[in-house]
């Protein structure tokens, strides 16, 4: 069976969602506040860590649905390049996101 273009941009929208949740899943564990001494701890770089590593994955996969499936043959070439940058600059951001979490 063949996937058709709009089964492919139906996964990179839903992939892109999903980054979307747990990069905001992983900056309001981040601004929590635990009240066990170890949660303090532990709980302001473990879980964020978690969540930000999730969305690295995830974006993984959507740059390679990028290079290296269907999508190359979309008609619209400005939404192609569109569809190009975007995993690349929430990977910039997810890397900002992890430095911030060890430096700051």
């Amino acid at each position: 069976m063949k996937i058709n273009i709009y089964n492919h941009l139906s996964i990179y929208h839903t992939n892109l969602r999903n980054i979307g949740l747990f990069i905001t899943i992983a900056l309001a564990s981040y601004n929590f506040t635990y009240k066990s001494n170890y949660m303090k701890k532990v709980g302001n770089t473990i879980i964020p860590l978690v969540f930000i590593f999730i969305s690295i994955l995830l974006n993984i996969d959507l740059i390679y649905l990028i290079n290296y499936n269907e999508l190359h043959d979309y008609k619209n070439k400005k939404d192609i390049i569109t569809l190009n940058i975007i995993p690349y600059l929430t990977m910039i951001l997810l890397i900002l996101l992890f430095l911030r979490i060890f430096f700051i």
